[in-house]
């Protein structure tokens, strides 16, 4: 799978550059972008009884790994998603810095 944070990227988005106290932060808000982005992009592909669930796993576990395993178990095409959604984040993210 296609890591989300590689060194191309970085330099793309011209964050290599930055002092690595700077980059970190810019990058740790990147990721909560794209995680709440891949989350609602696959709750979408659940049915309501795998939404409770996963609501429950939530509430009792409050545990990231466990929410991930789920999604992936659950969601069809999980993996695929997952890939479209980096690239996609990815291609938005080069736009945005090109076109500032």
């Amino acid at each position: 799978m296609e890591q989300l944070f590689d060194e191309n990227f970085i330099k793309e988005l011209g964050l290599d550059k930055l002092p690595e106290k700077e980059r970190d932060e810019i990058i740790s808000s990147l990721l909560e972008i794209f995680s709440k982005r891949l989350f609602i992009r696959l709750i979408k592909n659940l049915n309501q009884e795998q939404a409770e669930k996963l609501n429950k796993i939530m509430e009792d576990e409050n545990n990231v790994f466990s929410v991930i395993e789920f999604l992936a178990k659950n969601v069809p095409d999980y993996d695929l998603i997952v890939e479209d959604e980096i690239k996609t984040f990815k291609t938005e993210a080069i736009d945005f810095v090109k076109n500032r």
